[in-house]
């Protein structure tokens, strides 16, 4: 009687390519940045019911997949177009390693993208036409405006402040969730303009008119900074105007510790610019959670 025997070295190398493949896929889609823009439409949901406890329904459930789609989609093509640019900023990104292939990572993010709109368009004619403006808008951003004037670091703070609305809109549109997507607009536009002066080098060579490059790092780091001084100051006024919770200024107090860190990390003799990066998305996830506890009982 024959027998078979398989090679535990042959199970676990493939084992190993499998995890290795989900991991650059992972990273590919940037999954941190994925869990904040569902979090987001869930801030969104709660600020669109009036702050009221919301069960998680299967509308709420499709906006933050939609929200999430897109996002990846946008993600995934952002490193297939700046390939060139991520080999001299970020070698080490998937696309740029020649860890992914370009042609793969281009239809996988057309079909992320269109996927998020669709799902959209389930929920309400306003949910779609909010998700394809944020994807016209991020196209744009990956195709002609990542390496402009201001005009991109715009771009992606409108789409992550978008995040805010879109789940608003799936319980209320309460005008309160305006005040989440300020906050999330202004915060995203200092850390785009942070992470500008972190790309100097390969924006250069693709001909890039960012602040740090058009203006100099120095008035690039003055406009983050005033930014996000603008912010801190903003952060009490939904408890002074809006009848924001107590806890809502308590956790708003963290998210402005956060931003002031990152404040000191551009003030420095020698800013540290990604720890300013860093210290701007924790203060993105304190708003959010700030936010999440708007109206809740004291």
């Amino acid at each position: 009687m024959n027998t078979t025997t398989i090679d535990p070295s042959y199970v676990g190398s493939r084992w190993r390519i499998l995890f290795g493949t989900v991991g650059r896929w992972l990273t590919l889609i940037r999954l941190p940045n994925l869990l904040i823009v569902a979090f987001g439409v869930a801030v969104g949901g709660v600020l669109g019911a009036n702050g009221l406890p919301i069960a998680v329904s299967s509308a709420s459930l499709l906006a933050m997949a939609a929200a999430v789609s897109v996002a990846a989609g946008a993600n995934v093509l952002n490193d297939v177009i700046d390939v060139e640019v991520d080999r001299v900023n970020r070698p080490s990104r998937p696309i740029a390693a020649t860890a992914v292939g370009r042609k793969s990572a281009l239809f996988v993010s057309i079909v992320l993208i269109g996927a998020g709109v669709a799902a959209a368009a389930l929920l309400s004619t306003d949910h779609l036409i909010l998700a394809g403006s944020v994807a016209v808008l991020i196209v744009s951003y990956d195709l002609f405006l990542s390496r402009s004037l201001l005009l991109g670091n715009i771009a992606v703070a409108l789409c992550v402040a978008a995040t805010i609305i879109f789940g608003a809109m799936t319980t209320g549109s309460e005008p309160a969730a305006m005040a989440g997507a300020a906050f999330a607009f202004l915060t995203t536009l200092a850390r785009e303009v942070v992470k500008d002066i972190q790309d100097v080098a390969g924006d250069k060579l693709e001909g890039g008119r960012t602040l740090p490059i058009v203006l100099g790092k120095r008035f690039a780091l003055g406009f983050a900074l005033a930014t996000l001084a603008l912010t801190i100051l903003l952060v009490p006024l939904p408890f002074l105007l809006l009848g924001f919770s107590g806890l809502y200024l308590l956790a708003g107090f963290g998210a402005s510790a956060f931003l002031a860190a990152a404040a000191w990390s551009i003030l420095r003799n020698r800013p540290d610019i990604n720890a300013a990066s860093l210290r701007l998305k924790l203060a993105m996830v304190f708003g959010l959670v700030a936010l999440l506890l708007a109206n809740s009982p004291e």
